[in-house]
């Protein structure tokens, strides 16, 4: 083979190597994963209610309600004592058994009535330099009743004692279920009324307006305790409770312009 053929094989075969090595290129770049990028560029815009700072007034608000109690709770109870266990035992059934047939027959209800203790204890005596030795026993035997009519009240303490009952220990007011939430719902209007009132006062003082209420939140609130009645009771003594009342406080933040 001449030179010029041998110098035109080496070409060809240089062509061909470059054929396949761009194309085992390609076949690579095509299965191969992308690489992940360092980071994304994006052009974003921003509402004008978005750089716009608020303008924002937050007050607070204290609201209040008060209403008579509608639910009474006498604790009473019936203490014996006697020489033996039994005695006293029995003596203490014989009693509360009387208390609470009176009670029902004067329109108390069985659900109205909570045994809240029943002890029988030993009555020691302590002797000086002998040893202490048991006298008797005592059994007491306590109950609330519920009375869902406080003008009711005095009269159901009268029942109890003529019917046996010997101890009176306390007597608490509340509020139902149902006029509990309308007074807290009351304290809550209230709470909001005031809000709305010192916002109203402040925006006037900056010569602004009120747009409207952005955010609220409810703060501590005050529910009351039962109202307490102690003291010997005696028969036919009328008891009158006082009100009981609901503090509620919120927090509402306004839009101003």
């Amino acid at each position: 083979m001449n030179e010029k053929g041998q110098i035109a094989n080496v070409v060809l075969v240089v062509a061909l190597l470059a054929i396949l090595a761009m194309n085992g290129f390609l076949i690579y770049k095509s299965l191969a994963p992308t690489a992940p990028q360092p980071y994304v560029l994006k052009e974003t815009t921003s509402s004008p209610q978005e750089n716009t700072k608020q303008k924002i007034i937050t007050v607070s608000g204290t609201g209040q309600a008060a209403a008579k109690p509608n639910i009474a709770a006498i604790y009473l109870g019936v203490r014996t004592q006697a020489e033996t266990a039994t005695k006293a035992q029995s003596d203490n059934a014989a009693l509360m058994n009387a208390v609470f047939d009176a009670l029902k027959k004067n329109g108390i209800s069985d659900s109205d009535i909570e045994t809240t203790s029943y002890t029988l204890e030993p009555l020691m005596t302590y002797p000086e330099k002998e040893t202490p030795r048991i006298v008797g026993y005592v059994c007491q035997n306590n109950i609330a009743v519920t009375v869902k009519d406080i003008s009711r009240a005095g009269e159901t303490i009268d029942i109890a004692v003529e019917a046996g009952a010997n101890q009176v220990n306390s007597i608490t007011f509340r509020l139902s279920d149902d006029k509990a939430v309308e007074l807290f719902e009351q304290a809550l209007k209230n709470a909001v009324a005031d809000a709305n009132k010192k916002a109203e006062a402040i925006s006037k003082s900056l010569n602004v307006k009120i747009v409207g209420p952005l955010d609220v939140s409810l703060g501590a609130g005050y529910a009351p305790y039962p109202a307490m009645f102690e003291s010997a009771v005696k028969a036919g003594t009328p008891i009158v409770p006082g009100e009981l009342k609901v503090t509620v406080s919120v927090q509402v933040s306004y839009q101003y312009q």
